[in-house]
């Protein structure tokens, strides 16, 4: 992790900075990274309901549904699909406990938006090149790093 993410709640950024990043991280890295992977699994009707989800509460509920139908979704979706799929939906739901006004940790928001980015490039490799994970994962950070930067400008300037 860059010096400038490890710096994610401490206190050393503003909070109106780690707000704005956070829900980037949500709605604009991790949630259309969710829909990848739910759309190259074919569950479609799960990636219909997300789409529809606007709100923090909103995905909260619909990601627990989630991570039952992928368990359910096995036989259609094979193994390495469902792996995909449920990791991923439980990643997601460890950022969104993590971006939760009780449990608020950037750090955590930014580390699980990663990891879901990463299920999805491991999906769109049709689940056969463990490398796109990782570097899916690396390009996520990248980004992150970028747009934390941005933000910190963007106050400034």
């Amino acid at each position: 992790m860059s010096t400038l993410l490890e710096q994610l709640g401490n206190d050393t950024l503003p909070a109106t900075i780690e707000r704005a990043f956070v829900d980037w991280c949500l709605w604009q890295q991790a949630y259309p990274a969710l829909q990848q992977v739910l759309e190259k699994t074919l569950l479609t009707e799960l990636v219909e309901m997300l789409s529809n989800a606007d709100k923090y509460f909103t995905l909260v509920a619909l990601t627990d549904i989630i991570v039952q139908e992928a368990q359910a979704a096995r036989k259609r979706t094979g193994l390495l699909g469902l792996s995909a799929a449920q990791a991923a939906a439980i990643e997601f739901q460890k950022l969104l406990a993590a971006a939760s006004e009780e449990a608020w940790d950037p750090q955590e928001v930014a580390f699980f938006s990663v990891r879901v980015c990463g299920w999805a490039g491991w999906a769109n490799s049709e689940f056969s090149d463990t490398e796109n994970k990782d570097a899916a994962e690396r390009a996520a950070r990248s980004h992150q790093e970028a747009h934390l930067k941005s933000l910190l400008s963007q106050q400034v300037g």
